[in-house]
């Protein structure tokens, strides 16, 4: 590091130290460090006596700051060193630092290459949330003294680890009387890894995700978990009724998507006496031998604001109690048999629902003509694959906190009500396709300053696109194929910097390629194909970045959502070697692709196509292209050219 990097390094941890010394948060931004700085920059955090919270994640502190530098920090009550990766030096000793004050320890990501860091965590007796996930930890990583010296553990999380085989951590657990919050998930587990007594003496456990896992269950495994619930649990040789779940009734959040139960909570009748805030029981067969339907209970949870039914066959209508509770705001419905459409609100009251998705179902019916007054709070409405009839009410236009709508896959048709495409700022995916729509001219977008993601293929849609619609300044993808829509390419894509995905397939575009195409250096699918363009192929689009070099777009799928659900990804149809396929959530720097086939080019393939080395798909086929391949299209080894002349 020359003494230029090494002074601004200095100014910014200097910089951020002094503004944050009146309230005694240290935050340590992620700094561009090529070489081991100086012991100088560890010792700068002993002038901070009075710290109380360190975040330093990401930082590569174990070549940096010493154990030394900590010590002198005895007001310290949280740190984060995740994804740092620490060596048995990286760490200092707390017991002999005397830094009991510490409560909150982050090392999630960390990758202890021994025992050796974590035994150092052994010194802080008052630590009350403990991360130690993604780290692959096995038996040999924890040393005993994790579970015998921290009396006062509340929080430990062990997620994404390989604790499989791992029975003497497991049994461990049960040493630690105080825990509320435990995270056991992608670890691989299966009924033989975890054992009875974690469950059958931790009456104050609050929190239990095991999501992710292979567990099927056994006689005695959640014993004490859950009052009144009942499992069966697919095992051939189990001839025992399931385990009930009678002792912790201080459980606010369970997680056992993804897991093979079968779930049946309506045999006996009961009613929990706990007061649940989460609950995930995602693709868990629920009741599938009682009726299919939705879990009476839930009706008397009346704290719950997060629950997931979703992918469970579940049959029947939706009842107006689960959309319009007074403290539900997330509810996935998705990938069920549900039928009977939206219901009505009862008593007039207004739902709190900040998320919806009962997309894949049989709502059938038409819309809720009064949208805006039933669910006035929305930001996620997913309403897709219902046999939805009828035109798109006004109201929609007026759901102003919304972000994501997803319509597609149903009956809609009308036109579009005005107003939902203008002032509309809030809105980033608009999601429409495969509808009925109709209308002369194209929708005009106007103010909606935060679309990312447009989907209005396969709608019916005639007429050209007007100039309004080119200002998106944030659109990422935009899919307008499968329309009647008709006049030049225009000139106005370069207008969005960030699209990265262009389907303008199937329609009745004509004229040539503009050259102004060329500048998009952030697009990686561009599908013009069965169009009636024409003219030659320009030779500038080897100006596209992304289709010489791979390089990474990140489509957002909304990750304020809770975790537990599916998130809305991107879905793009693609179609190569002749297959439609469809493009989900595969990073977008290895699929790139360029179709121009069945359209009317003439002339010369121009050889500077054969530079593009990151295409992985080029179809020019169905043209009137001289015969001539040139050589240097040799450079493409790894994509696919077919033409027929």
């Amino acid at each position: 590091m020359n003494g230029l990097e090494k002074t601004i390094v200095h100014g910014l941890v200097f910089f951020v130290a002094v503004i944050r010394t009146m309230i005694h948060v240290f935050l340590i931004f992620f700094l561009p460090i090529k070489d081991n700085l100086d012991l100088e920059y560890g010792i700068l955090l002993t002038r901070f006596t009075h710290l109380q919270s360190l975040y330093a994640s990401g930082n590569a502190i174990g070549n940096w700051i010493m154990p030394e530098a900590f010590c002198k920090l005895h007001n310290l009550k949280e740190l984060d060193l995740s994804f740092n990766p620490l060596n048995g030096d990286a760490l200092p000793h707390f017991q002999v630092c005397s830094l009991a004050s510490v409560g909150q320890l982050y090392l999630s990501g960390v990758y202890p290459s021994s025992s050796l860091p974590l035994l150092r965590v052994c010194g802080l007796k008052n630590i009350r949330r403990l991360d130690l996930s993604n780290n692959n930890l096995i038996d040999d990583s924890m040393p005993h003294c994790l579970f015998n010296d921290l009396p006062y553990l509340e929080s430990f999380e062990l997620s994404r680890n390989n604790l499989k085989n791992s029975n003497h951590v497991l049994s461990a657990l049960c040493r630690l009387w105080n825990l509320k919050r435990l995270d056991l998930s992608y670890n691989f587990l299966d009924d033989g890894s975890v054992p009875s007594c974690l469950f059958e003496k931790h009456s104050l456990l609050e929190s239990l995700d095991i999501s992710h896992n292979n567990i099927r269950g056994s006689p005695g495994f959640f014993s004490g978990i859950w009052e009144c619930f009942f499992f069966h649990i697919q095992q051939p040789d189990f001839t025992r009724d399931p385990p009930s779940f009678r002792q912790s009734v201080n459980l606010e959040s369970i997680d056992l998507s993804i897991n093979e139960f079968i779930v049946d909570s309506e045999t006996p009748s009961w009613v929990p006496s706990f007061q649940l805030v989460s609950l995930n029981l995602r693709d868990t067969r629920l009741n599938q031998k009682y009726g299919h339907v939705i879990p009476t209970f839930t009706s008397k949870q009346h704290k719950l604001k997060s629950l997931s039914l979703s992918y469970n066959a579940l049959q029947g209508n939706v009842p107006s109690w689960l959309l319009y509770n007074n403290t539900l705001l997330m509810l996935s419905l998705r990938g069920n048999h549900l039928y009977g459409g939206i219901p009505a609100s009862f008593q007039f009251q207004a739902s709190n629902l900040l998320m919806l998705d009962v997309s894949d179902n049989c709502l059938g019916r038409t819309l809720p003509t009064n949208v805006l007054e039933l669910f006035p709070d929305l930001r996620y409405l997913n309403l897709s694959n219902n046999a939805l009839e009828g035109i798109l009410p006004s109201s929609f236009d007026h759901l102003s906190k919304l972000e994501v709508l997803d319509l597609s896959d149903n009956f809609l048709w009308g036109k579009l009500p005005p107003t939902l495409r203008q002032n509309n700022t809030s809105l980033a995916h608009l999601v429409l396709s495969n509808n009925n729509f109709h209308g002369e001219v194209m929708p005009q977008f106007l103010n909606m300053s935060n679309l990312a993601y447009l989907h209005l293929q396969n709608d019916g849609f005639i007429g050209v696109l007007p100039d309004a619609m080119f200002n998106l300044p944030v659109l990422k993808v935009m899919d307008i194929s499968g329309n009647y829509l008709s006049g030049n390419i225009s000139d106005y894509f370069p207008r969005f910097p960030h699209l990265a995905i262009l389907l303008l397939a199937r329609n009745r575009f004509h004229g040539t390629i503009p050259l102004s195409l060329c500048q998009m250096q952030k697009l990686h699918i561009l599908d013009m194909s069965a169009n009636l363009l024409s003219g030659v192929l320009p030779s500038c689009l080897v100006n596209i970045a992304a289709w010489i070099e791979e390089s990474e777009v990140i489509l957002h799928s909304f990750m304020w959502l809770s975790p537990s659900y599916t998130n809305y990804r991107v879905k793009v149809p693609l179609t190569t070697k002749g297959n439609a396929l469809s493009y989900e959530c595969i990073p977008l720097s290895q699929m790139t692709t360029l179709d121009l086939s069945m359209n009317r080019f003439t002339g010369e393939i121009p050889s500077q196509l054969g530079e593009l080395a990151a295409l992985h798909s080029l179809n020019l086929s169905h043209n009137i292209l001289s015969s001539h391949i040139p050589e240097s299209f040799r450079n493409l080894i790894t994509g696919e050219f077919r033409s027929f002349l």
